[in-house]
Order: structure tokens, then sequence, then C-alpha cells
């Protein structure tokens, strides 16, 4: 049994031994508890990490093998884009730029100096996540004891605003009725277009899901993306993403024609039926655009240099060349918005986590539509009163 000493301001303590010098002399390290059922769940939860090979010797340990001990002991189980980002975050700029710097001699203006690095850079987001990375990095070795101030407090970003999401221009939706897509990114667009579906849900719909008779999708699950493989994930991007979504008519006829011309249970797959990757996905969402560009009147070709001939003619990649999947779904919610569907029902049929984000479009749309009221009463105003002065001037 370990044994515990009461220090004179209050707390127990206790030593173990986590390592040898090169003498042979044994190398401990103390943990406090403020009692002695706190102290017992220490040493305990110490001896746990020292049994999956965690670093205990920590007085050269530095920030390199720490995060790498933290990557693997608290991120692993997390969704494999998210266990990505921590990854990219710590190898791509912690490591290389902290990484040999010994972990109890890690200062703020270190990670400050990281982060004004990649602000300059241009790289607003990037910083954002490389912040949240190293702040839980930090706060994980103060809960093991490695350091015992939170030294990530003092780190700021410039205040940065949000790029607004916006939903497809009048002018973009008639390019997508009129690109000349194949069926698989026809039935793809209109998916998106006409329920407002994520991408991922999208990708991983099964003839199964699509309910013809009641005119219903259910979304259950999700495909998660990777460049080489991709998962089925059981379930959507949040609880609130399971539900039942109606086809409007102009959708029901082209899924019904694109499942009897398919030999998979999955609606969109590669040639060989596999579930498409990350680099395959992207492959196809260039040809959409190229399309789209193509509806347009751009007419540089696809791949290969300018032609003569089309010298001074619009270059297609400046027509359509930023809009997303995601543009489709708040296209969607706006044309909810518009149709006259509640937000309780806009919630459930979009799959928002909380009203609130919701409620955020919805708004948004209130006071677009408040301001073009408010164009409309000044036109009408001014109307009447040249009406007043051209009566008046008859008068006269």
């Amino acid at each position: 049994m370990a044994k515990y000493k009461k220090r004179p301001d209050g707390r127990y303590a206790t030593s173990t031994i986590v390592g040898y010098t090169d003498d042979g002399k044994p190398k401990r390290k103390t943990l406090y508890g403020r009692t002695i059922m706190e102290l017992d769940k220490k040493v305990a939860e110490f001896k746990s990490l020292q049994n999956k090979g965690i670093i205990i010797n920590d007085e050269g340990m530095t920030v390199e093998q720490w995060g790498k001990k933290w990557l693997e002991l608290y991120k692993a189980d997390k969704a494999y884009n998210t266990y990505l980002m921590y990854q990219n975050a710590l190898n791509t700029h912690i490591i290389p730029n902290l990484g040999n710097i010994r972990l109890n001699a890690l200062k703020s203006h270190h990670i400050q100096e990281l982060l004004n690095s990649i602000i300059r850079d241009g790289h607003h987001r990037t910083a954002e996540i490389v912040k949240i990375t190293i702040k839980q990095i930090i706060q994980q070795a103060i809960i093991n004891e490695y350091i015992y101030k939170d030294i990530s407090l003092g780190i700021t970003l410039p205040n940065k605003k949000k790029p607004k999401k916006r939903a497809l221009t009048d002018a973009e939706k008639k390019l997508i009725f009129k690109a000349d897509f194949n069926s698989m990114e026809r039935v793809f667009i209109d998916l998106l277009y006409y329920t407002g579906i994520r991408k991922g849900e999208a990708l991983s719909l099964t003839v199964s899901d699509i309910d013809f008779i009641n005119k219903k999708i259910s979304i259950s699950k999700n495909l998660v993306m990777q460049y080489r493989s991709s998962t089925i994930k059981p379930s959507p991007k949040t609880q609130a993403g399971n539900r039942e979504i109606p086809i409007p008519d102009k959708l029901l006829q082209s899924l019904m024609n694109y499942i009897h011309s398919i030999n998979s249970i999955y609606l969109f797959t590669t040639e060989d039926g596999n579930l498409l990757t990350l680099s395959e996905f992207r492959k196809i969402w260039r040809d959409v655009i190229y399309k789209l560009n193509l509806a347009a009147g751009g007419t540089i070709p696809k791949q290969g240099k300018r032609k003569k001939e089309d010298v001074g003619k619009r270059p297609i990649w400046l027509i359509a060349n930023d809009i997303t999947p995601h543009m489709f779904r708040h296209t969607y919610a706006t044309n909810l918005y518009y149709a006259g569907i509640d937000v309780k029902t806009a919630q459930r049929l979009l799959g928002h986590s909380s009203i609130q984000i919701t409620l955020d479009i919805y708004t948004h749309l209130d006071n677009q539509q408040i301001s073009a009221s408010i164009n409309k009463i000044n036109d009408f105003f001014n109307a009447q009163n040249n009406l007043s002065d051209s009566q008046n001037i008859v008068n006269l």
C-alpha cells in the first residue's frame, strides 16, 4: 500500500518510481491529493497510464512526445474526420514548430508566435484548429500533472467574421436544370436540390431507403469519405439527422428511372461497385462544375491549352466555380421558408440538432423580406407624392 504523507498545506502526497538513471538510481514522481481517497484515485490512474505505455518520466518530455501520446490515448476513438483534423494540426504545425520544446518549458508566447505566423499566411481557420488542439494537449497534461499551469489561457486570435452561407442564385438554378449531366450526376444534384440532405447522407443512400409508395426518403446513415477508402457510419451527423424527407414529384420519376438502371444496393458507387472515396468524389464534383460552366456558355476546354479561336471568350472557371454541395442544402432551407413551412417542421426536415440553426436562416430571410418591403413602401409613397404634385400643378 502506498505511503502517504500529509503536507503543511493540507494535501496528501506520495511518490512512485517512473524510471531509473544511468547509474541505476530510481527516478520518482510525486502525486498529490486533497484527500486520501483522491490520492488513491490518482495513483490508480497513474499506474493505468504506465501500463498503457505513456511517457511517465516527464522531466525531459517534449511537446512532440506528449502530443503524440495525447493523440493516441484521447483522440483515437473520434470520428475519422475529427481525428484527421487533430492529427494534421499536430503533425503539420505544432510538432514542426514547438515539438522540440520540453513540455514543462513551453510558454504562452511560443504558442502565440505560432498562431500569429499562421494568421500572417492567411490561414485563419487553420489557426483556430491549432489553437483548439494545443489547448486540449495542455489541459490534458495538467490533468496528468505533467504541468501545473494552463499557459493557453492568454493566447488570442483576431476576430474574423464568418463567411455568410448563401443559397444558389436564380442564374445558378437555371444552369443546374440546363446542364448536361450524366444519370448519376443528375440524380445526385436533384437529391441535394429537392431534399436538402447533406453530401454524406446522399452518398450513403441505398435502394431500400427510397419509399416510392409513400414518397419518402429515410435518412439513417452517413458516408465518411477518406482518400483511399470510405466507410458507412450507421448514423447521420447528429441524432436529429435520423429523419424522413418527402420526395417531390420532380425528383420521384428521375429516382425511379435511375434505380432501375443500377446494379448496386447503393445509389452512388464507382464503376466497380465500391463506395466513393474522397478523391473520387472530388473528381465527380469537378465534372459537375465543368458542365455547369459549359451550360453557362463557357468554351475553354476542360484540359489542355487555350485554342486561338477561344481567345477573348469567357473562361469556364470564372462562371460557376464556387458552387458547393452545401449550397444546395441552404437553398432547400430557403425554399422551405418561401413555401411557408414553419420553422419547427423545417428543423426536422433539415435534421438540425438545434432549432436555433434553423431560426438563424429564417431570421436572415425575414430581414431580407423586411428590407424588400421597405423599398416597396418607399416606392408606393414616392408614387403617391408624385401624383399629388401633379394634381397641384393642374389646380394651378
